[in-house]
């Protein structure tokens, strides 16, 4: 939880230190996976940041939150195509999540702005 707290702040070396002993304590667990991922891509690690947020997908594909940091993860890099992908599994798993509906609106404004004027 300390790391979780510590990425929330953005205060990434901290939170890599301790979601790295989480991970080494419960290698599976999806949660910490997931965060050290999201903190990776905050880094501009984005590689392996998407390497651990495929990780947490596989060791729970149901997990609507990890397909959301991937596509925010594209977001940043205006992959709108790739994000596409996979916000669209995120809403299918969990339609309902705000924060999910927040990430699918905004990838919604970048298409509109790239349809309407050619660039994003």
């Amino acid at each position: 939880l300390l790391g979780c707290a510590y990425g929330r702040t953005m205060r990434y070396a901290p939170a890599i230190k301790h979601l790295n002993i989480a991970d080494r304590l419960n290698p599976d667990n999806t949660e910490v996976v997931r965060n050290l991922g999201w903190i990776r891509c905050m880094q501009e690690k984005k590689s392996s940041g998407r390497e651990l947020l495929q990780r947490a997908i596989n060791l729970d594909p149901e997990n609507a939150l990890a397909y959301n940091d991937l596509a925010a993860s594209y977001m940043f890099e205006e992959n709108l195509e790739e994000a596409q992908k996979w916000i669209k599994k995120a809403i299918e798993l969990d339609p309902e999540d705000e924060f999910i509906i927040s990430t699918s609106d905004k990838l919604d404004e970048l298409l509109a702005y790239k349809t309407l004027f050619g660039k994003s």
